[in-house]
């Protein structure tokens, strides 16, 4: 009676069991993830408007890691009651 049952069992799971059609398309390929956008500000966006503009770096600035270095102390240090030059700032980035 055992074998019986387990044989009902398992005759109900395959019989039961989704079979393809046979004109069915393969599975379509998985979409690609959305490309995260960049983040406002970002120098890839300026590029691509005319209308903003990113400023270029003195190139005493960036003859090498000690000037950068320098020069992202200096500009937000400053001497009291001196302006910020914020634009030399950002072009460091």
């Amino acid at each position: 009676m055992r074998m019986t049952l387990l044989s009902a069992l398992l005759a109900c799971a395959f019989a039961n069991a989704v079979q393809p059609a046979k004109d069915a398309q393969p599975p379509a390929a998985p979409a690609q993830p959305a490309k995260a956008p960049l983040p406002s500000g970002h120098p890839g966006l300026i590029e691509n408007d005319p209308a903003l503009r990113w400023p270029k770096a003195r190139p005493e600035d960036v003859s090498s890691i000690d000037a950068i270095m320098a020069a992202f102390y200096a500009v937000p240090a400053g001497n009291p009651g001196q302006a910020r030059d914020w634009d030399r700032y950002r072009s460091l980035f």
